[in-house]
């Protein structure tokens, strides 16, 4: 696929060009600027990130832009995948029938003219976005809560400078270039505030820090696949820690651990110390699509590993330690009841050789 994002570089500067000279919108500077943000920087999210479906989502989005901007039927059509990036932000991907369900209605929205140049349908869908993607931000945990929250911000600027010119028009406002212009910077901020975040956000160190504070609480009944997975936010991950005289991976209840194909949906992290192996991290795909994040988690996984192992070999040297208290107990009491038996078996004979 790495030839489809080289071939879209000039395709997307072409179109956008094409656009701007044969659509002449009324704000072209404005108009340009915001399709070629989502274009470009969608490109560069996608070089940057390529498991990560958002920079694709972000691209295609400036292209519809450029294509409505000088074919009036395709007008609104940029509509479907931007929120599509917003509700599947920051990896690119669905996670629920609910969200399938909302996206596949965005781009019907989108795609059909007479509903998308509604001003009821616009509110109405306005709503809907921030809605659905409230209820995702509430329902993340982790690094996809944080990064959900970037998500959430944007499509309420969206659904309200959306909302705010329909409810214009209702009133008998009409549309001014004022509005025009705060929907063309609207749209041009989403993109580079999404990609300044995806990049750069502080919700990929907020994992880390999260990580560090769960792995220095007290441990009780916590393990440490449950501490991973509350900080990754990841409830399907598995750790398994290598046992070289098996020659595999076990899970801390000592069952093996399976690891997934190299083509599926999850992946392992293998977590190594002095080139030997320590164990390994089975989790979603888009968890780590991060190499910053992948090695600040490795490390922080590493130390709590080892910690861990030291952890059971104490537990072992301790059992060990009880096991051989027992023994010299159970040795003492067995000597103690040679010596009552040989006591009373000694007093009996002596009893009786006084009465004879």
């Amino acid at each position: 696929m790495r030839w489809v994002r080289y071939a879209l570089w000039p395709v997307g500067l072409g179109l956008g060009v094409a656009a701007e000279w044969i659509g002449t919108p009324e704000l072209i500077g404005l108009d340009a600027a915001a399709g070629f943000a989502l274009v470009f920087l969608g490109l560069l999210a996608w070089a940057r990130r390529p498991q990560a479906v958002a920079g694709p989502i972000m691209a295609a989005a400036g292209l519809a832009w450029f294509l409505g901007t000088f074919w009036s039927p395709a007008l609104y059509l940029h509509r479907g995948p931007l929120p599509h990036l917003m509700l599947s932000y920051p990896n690119g991907r669905l996670s629920s029938r609910r969200e399938q369900v909302a996206v596949a209605g965005a781009y019907g929205y989108a795609a059909v003219y007479p509903v998308a140049a509604n001003d009821y349908a616009t509110i109405a869908f306005a709503l809907g976005l921030v809605a659905v993607s409230a209820r995702r931000y509430l329902i993340a945990g982790g690094p996809q809560r944080r990064a959900r929250l970037s998500a959430l911000a944007a499509a309420t600027a969206f659904a309200v400078v959306l909302a705010e010119g329909a409810a214009g028009r209702l009133a008998g406002a009409g549309t001014g270039r004022g509005e025009l212009a705060v929907y063309d910077v609207v749209v041009c901020l989403i993109a580079v505030g999404l990609f300044a975040d995806q990049l750069w956000g502080r919700w990929s160190r907020a994992t880390v820090t999260g990580l560090v504070v769960e792995l220095g609480e007290p441990a009780g009944a916590v393990t440490l696949r449950d501490r991973l997975a509350r900080a990754l936010g990841d409830p399907s991950l598995e750790v398994g820690y290598w046992f070289p005289e098996q020659g595999r991976y076990l899970q801390e209840s000592g069952r093996p651990i399976e690891l997934p194909a190299a083509d599926g949906e999850r992946v392992v992290t293998s977590i190594d110390e002095n080139g030997s192996r320590v164990a390994v991290l089975v989790h979603d795909i888009t968890v780590l699509d991060d190499p910053g994040l992948v090695s600040a988690v490795a490390s922080a996984t590493r130390l709590a590993v080892s910690n861990a192992s030291l952890q059971m070999e104490i537990r072992a040297r301790v059992a060990e330690v009880e096991k051989s208290r027992r023994r010299i107990v159970e040795a003492g009491d067995a000597q103690r009841r040679r010596l009552e038996l040989e006591l009373r078996d000694g007093a009996e004979q002596r009893l009786a050789g006084w009465g004879s």
